[in-house]
């Protein structure tokens, strides 16, 4: 599966991708795959798709975390409490 971070500015098009794979390495998901980034300006962003949005970031924290429990990484509570509610 490949991620295509969506980024507002030059140093988050090369912070995301560097924090995405570092997170990937961490959990050991090797299958997942992070793209170069789409750059949007905030202008440019859907206000009406962002609660869809956040929901898909909860899932992929999610998913972030049942990958790092299967590979033996358990931090004490992963997902935070706070990020799937």
């Amino acid at each position: 599966m490949i991620i295509q971070p969506i980024v507002e500015g030059q140093g988050d098009e090369v912070a995301v991708p560097l924090l995405l794979r570092r997170l990937r390495d961490e959990a050991q998901a090797w299958g997942l795959d992070v793209g170069r980034p789409h750059r949007k300006r905030r202008t440019h962003l859907n206000p009406e798709n962002a609660y869809r949005r956040g929901r898909s970031f909860r899932r992929l924290v999610s998913a972030f975390g049942a990958l790092a429990t299967a590979a033996g990484v358990a931090p004490a509570v992963w997902p935070p409490a706070a990020w799937v509610s």
